[in-house]
């Protein structure tokens, strides 16, 4: 028994028939350990992977199946999957999964093979909010750092969401602490360039989304005015994270604002209020 394309359990896992894994598992229980965690040689997924692509309710009942049977929450040594279970479901955003997976003692600092992309940075680049809130909230639980773990090419979540125009990932990541200074090219080429590396930004913002949300990150890093550039003294009160240094600037500036303020704070809201 394995899991290649066409046999009982890729099938029933792409189909997400959750009676039929389990129909698997009694079956070819004698077989189980050499076959739970056998790749896809098409698409180099493993049967937990491909849990990622259920509905969040099905995905984890067929992860609970397959992990009770013996598969690995990260990825199995020795196979060419380029990614893991967590990572897969941080992008396509099961949160359920994520929150699952984790439970299970996933490894959260885990990156794709030859990359530095966490599963907080590409469900940030996905804009998956609750995924990042979820994944955040057990990194502080595990005192596990790495919200501004930045990628290859230097970006951080931070960065991406920006970029991405993301306003809710950026909210959660905000609230968990990440450094805002980082989520816009010019501060952060300032400090990549102190750390050896030389990364590649086009700072001009791409819709008005992002350059709400490049406003609002950059003032919350300099603690500057996000209007003016003048010492901040209040801030948004919804979001907060645009700075002011008075009503004046901050009545200017609501008609670009308030396109990324709700949704901001929405993201914050996501977040554990312990953390």
């Amino acid at each position: 028994m394995s899991s290649e394309p066409g046999t009982p359990l890729m099938d029933a896992v792409c189909r997400g028939s959750v009676a039929d894994v389990r129909r698997c598992m009694q079956q070819f229980r004698e077989n189980i350990p050499s076959w739970v965690d056998s790749p896809d040689p098409s698409m180099l997924v493993t049967p937990l992977m491909m849990c990622a692509f259920r509905t969040e309710n099905d995905g984890v009942l067929i992860a609970t199946a397959l992990v009770d049977a013996g598969a690995g929450v990260n990825t199995p040594d020795g196979t060419p999957a380029k990614v893991g279970p967590l990572f897969m479901a941080a992008q396509q955003g099961n949160a359920a999964l994520v929150l699952f997976l984790l439970e299970r003692g996933a490894i959260l600092t885990a990156t794709g093979r030859g990359s530095t992309t966490t599963a907080v940075w590409i469900a940030s680049q996905n804009g998956h909010a609750q995924c990042v809130a979820r994944l955040l909230e057990n990194a502080e639980r595990r005192g596990v750092g790495m919200i501004d773990t930045a990628n290859n090419q230097g970006k951080t979540a931070a960065l991406i969401a920006v970029e991405l125009a993301h306003p809710e990932c950026l909210g959660v990541l905000a609230r968990c602490g990440a450094d805002l200074r980082r989520a816009s090219p010019p501060f952060y080429g300032i400090m990549d360039a102190a750390a050896g590396r030389v990364s590649h930004f086009d700072p001009t913002p791409s819709s008005s989304v992002h350059a709400a949300l490049d406003a609002a990150a950059r003032s919350f890093g300099s603690k500057k005015c996000c209007v003016c550039g003048a010492a901040a003294r209040s801030r948004c009160g919804k979001c907060s994270l645009a700075q002011y240094c008075g009503r004046e600037c901050q009545l200017a500036n609501w008609t670009s604002h308030k396109c990324v303020c709700s949704k901001l704070k929405r993201g914050r809201e996501l977040v554990a209020q312990t953390m």
